[in-house]
């Protein structure tokens, strides 16, 4: 019985296939994890969406600045380091 010859892929398409290969695989893998949430939320059944993760609060700004010196204040002691690195370096 006769039977088909396979064609042999040349050195130039198996050294594409195995780079190229597991690049695509990576890419895959890459966006699916980058883009979980909204293929678990296509994938779900009905209206059950995937909740994303609440917004941050910004805080309050008394809670950050000293209570005891004002801003100025702070601004004038920065202003009087920089001079002194000024006359230190002229």
């Amino acid at each position: 019985m006769a039977t088909r010859k396979r064609k042999k892929r040349g050195r130039l398409g198996k050294l594409l296939f195995y780079i190229l290969f597991p690049l695509v695989v990576w890419l895959v893998a890459f966006l699916l994890w980058f883009y979980w949430r909204d293929v678990s939320a296509w994938l779900s059944k009905g209206d059950a969406r995937v909740n994303s993760p609440g917004g941050v609060k910004p805080r309050e700004r008394s809670d950050t600045a000293p209570a005891e010196r004002p801003q100025e204040k702070i601004l004038e002691e920065d202003r009087r380091k920089l001079d002194e690195i000024l006359k230190r370096r002229g």
